[in-house]
Order: C-alpha cells, then sequence, then structure tokens
C-alpha cells in the first residue's frame, strides 16, 4: 500500500481516531491499595503514561490537520480554503497543530483564538443500561483566555466529519 495515497492516509487517520477508545477495561484498569494506610486505594485506566496519551491527542490532530494540503492536490486548493474559512472546528485543529509544530502560540492564526487543549486524560465511562464500559480519552479545548471552546471529541468529530463531506462531495471517500 502507498502511505502517500488518500485511501491509505484516511485509514491511518481513522485508526489514531479509534485509539481514543479502549473497550477491554478488565486489563487497563489498575488498583494500588496501600498496606499502611487502610482504605486508600487509587484507581488509575489505561497504561499510559501522560506523554503517551498526548501523543496519541496530536498524532490525532496532526493527522486531520494534513487532510487540508492533502486535498490541496485533489480539489482545487482554494475550494479547500473557503472550506476551513467557513469552519470554526477546522480553523482551531490548524491553530492547535501549528502550535504543535511551531510552539504556542501559533504565528499563523486561522482562528484568532490561539487555542490550546488542557485537561488531557484517560476517563472510564459507563453507558447505556448495559453498563458497557470504555476507558476514553478526553479533554477540552479553550482559547487563549481560558474560554472552553469544544471538548476534544467534539472536535475531533466533527473535524473528521467536516473532510469526509468534502472528499465525498468530490467522490474521494
Amino acid at each position: 500500500m502507498d502511505v502517500n495515497d488518500l485511501k491509505s492516509r484516511i485509514s491511518r487517520t481513522l485508526q489514531a481516531i479509534d485509539a481514543r477508545y479502549e473497550e477491554d477495561v478488565q486489563q487497563k484498569i489498575k488498583i494500588v491499595a496501600y498496606p499502611d494506610k487502610p482504605g486508600l486505594k487509587t484507581i488509575t485506566f489505561g497504561d499510559d503514561t501522560p506523554e503517551g496519551i498526548e501523543y496519541k491527542v496530536t498524532s490525532i490532530i496532526s493527522n486531520l490537520a494534513n487532510f487540508k494540503d492533502n486535498l490541496k492536490k485533489k480539489i482545487p486548493p482554494q475550494e479547500v480554503e473557503d472550506f476551513v474559512k467557513a469552519s470554526l472546528h477546522l480553523k482551531v485543529l490548524l491553530d492547535l497543530n501549528n502550535a504543535e509544530k511551531h510552539g504556542y502560540p501559533p504565528t499563523k492564526k486561522h482562528s484568532k483564538l490561539d487555542p490550546k487543549i488542557e485537561h488531557v486524560r484517560q476517563t472510564l465511562t459507563i453507558a447505556n443500561e448495559k453498563e458497557e464500559q470504555k476507558i476514553i480519552i478526553t479533554g477540552n479545548i479553550i482559547d487563549k483566555d481560558g474560554n472552553h471552546l469544544f471538548s476534544l471529541d467534539e472536535l475531533i468529530d466533527t473535524c473528521f466529519a467536516s473532510w469526509k463531506a468534502l472528499m465525498s462531495k468530490h467522490n474521494l471517500f
């Protein structure tokens, strides 16, 4: 498979996005009891370090942001630029990626918000009446003044859906 092929890039991006979730909860929960302090326990979810979790998040953001330049080779560049300008989520995504590449605050500002990711963490979720459990990577996207813009999940899911819609419009997905 050609790693530069758009379908290969889509597949890698979907794998990175899916890596936010861990469904094998029992294998990932660690409970540590302290013998000298009866009743005190720490519970951790997953086996990633904080840096490992951040790496997964920046990988997802990078993969999603790279679609902008990749699509300019298949779609008229101005159409891609106009598409980005019409989406706050995509502009924030590109700012986050530029901050990761070049340092914060980003010098090229798509959103003019100087967004940051904060409180990146793994959490245990229990959903629905079946009590299905998942460990998820989550976080918040804030602006330079600390105002909440959206959750990490919203950013990732909205940006992927946006790129998918543009690709589908041009029969690329």
